[in-house]
Formats: C-alpha cells, sequence, structure tokens
C-alpha cells in the first residue's frame, strides 16, 4: 500500500482568467452551433445550471467521505423530442477517488438516487450578460 498522498481532496480545482474560460466556451459553442449549415436545430448544451439546493444535498448526503463532485458527460437518448442531447451527471466523490453510489451507504438516511441531472441547459436557459456565452 502506497503512502503517497490522494489527489482526491475537497481544495481541488483552481481558478482561471476569465478571458480564457471565455475563449474556451466561445471556440467550443463555433464548433458546436445551435444550427447547421442548412438551419437545421442541433440542440447543442453550452452549460447546465444545478440550485446550491442540489449541489448541497448531493454532497451533505455523504457526510465527510465527500470531498467532491464528478462531472460526467452523458449522451440522453430516451426523449423522443430530441436526438442525443449531451448531458451532465454529477456524483459525488470520496478522498480515494471513487464515485460514492452505493444508495445503503448514505450517511443522512437518504433512499434518493445517488446522482444528479436535470439542471437547465443554455442555451435555452443562458446568463442574459455573461462573456461566457457568444
Amino acid at each position: 500500500m502506497s503512502n503517497a498522498t490522494s489527489p482526491y481532496s475537497p481544495s481541488v480545482g483552481s481558478p482561471i482568467p476569465l478571458d480564457t474560460a471565455a475563449k474556451w466556451t466561445k471556440k467550443y459553442q463555433q464548433e458546436h452551433p445551435e444550427f447547421d449549415e442548412d438551419g437545421v436545430a442541433q440542440e447543442p448544451t453550452y452549460a447546465t445550471f444545478f440550485g446550491r439546493k442540489a449541489l448541497k444535498k448531493l454532497m451533505k448526503r455523504w457526510g465527510k467521505r465527500c470531498v467532491g463532485i464528478r462531472i460526467y458527460q452523458g449522451i440522453d437518448d430516451t426523449d423522443p423530442t430530441t436526438t442525443n442531447r449531451r448531458r451532465v451527471v454529477l456524483v459525488a466523490v470520496d478522498k480515494h477517488g471513487n464515485d460514492l453510489l452505493n444508495v445503503s451507504k448514505c450517511e443522512d438516511g437518504s433512499v434518493a438516487d445517488p446522482v444528479l441531472d436535470n439542471g437547465l441547459t443554455c442555451p435555452k436557459h443562458c446568463s442574459n450578460d455573461s462573456p461566457l456565452i457568444q
């Protein structure tokens, strides 16, 4: 067993300059336009909003075992009105980098699903004045 410190901690992540973030998001949006050259809607997802209470609840249910959240990329093929819409799936993560998925181990007694989705997606729900959306 290694004595190395786990890279998974509550302090992982760091700020980046706004101009860098704006450059990255603009490039993504340009490469994934809302409409193709023929005017056909592509239904891209540029961002997803999750409320503070939902995020806190996801982390709180695992108590101190949760050191952060992992965000998986996914494709929703269950909605007949859309074609393979990009989705994000959020899951709590422990200090060893393991997804916390076993509902029976929740410290708060919760029996709800251990993952979070169904946030509000942009471009339908975007910030009106953010440099992160073109």
